[in-house]
């Protein structure tokens, strides 16, 4: 078990969910006993098939906060990653190595792997290369 706690949203979206899923464990160090999935089912979409094909843990989403909440509450682990159902990794990283670059700098308050220099939203961030491939920055004044 890695210290990264995932938490898979998925709403009546069982083969996104799968998918989100399978990319995750194949492209990465990710364990499926690692990942929380809270889901909504509906009389068309059923999850169970999901449940007997992934050892991940299955909520039922009855309050979406407090579900959450009590999720939060029960992990072991000191940093937790959100996921959407329509996620789909394509590309091999390390949560090992996440959590490791997360301990080593603790005034991070976020990682993302999606981001990328190419954000342009008015004035453009200044980046600090954290290691080779990995960028960081401000998104507060100071």
């Amino acid at each position: 078990m890695h210290e990264i706690q995932w938490i898979l949203f998925s709403k009546h979206r069982t083969l996104q969910a799968a998918s989100c899923i399978q990319s995750l464990t194949t492209l990465s160090d990710v364990a499926a006993e690692d990942i929380t999935v809270l889901y909504i089912d509906s009389e068309d979409i059923d999850y169970t098939p999901l449940r007997q094909t992934f050892p991940c843990r299955f909520v039922p989403q009855a309050s979406f906060y407090d579900d959450v909440m009590r999720i939060l509450r029960s992990a072991s682990s000191p940093f937790v990653a959100f996921l959407v159902d329509d996620l789909t990794f394509r590309d091999h990283f390390s949560a090992a190595r996440i959590s490791t670059l997360l301990h080593r700098h603790p005034d991070l308050d976020a990682f993302s792997l999606r981001l990328g220099m190419n954000i342009e939203d008015g004035r453009s961030p200044t980046f600090e290369t954290l290691e080779h491939d990995i960028r960081a920055w401000r998104t507060t004044p100071g």
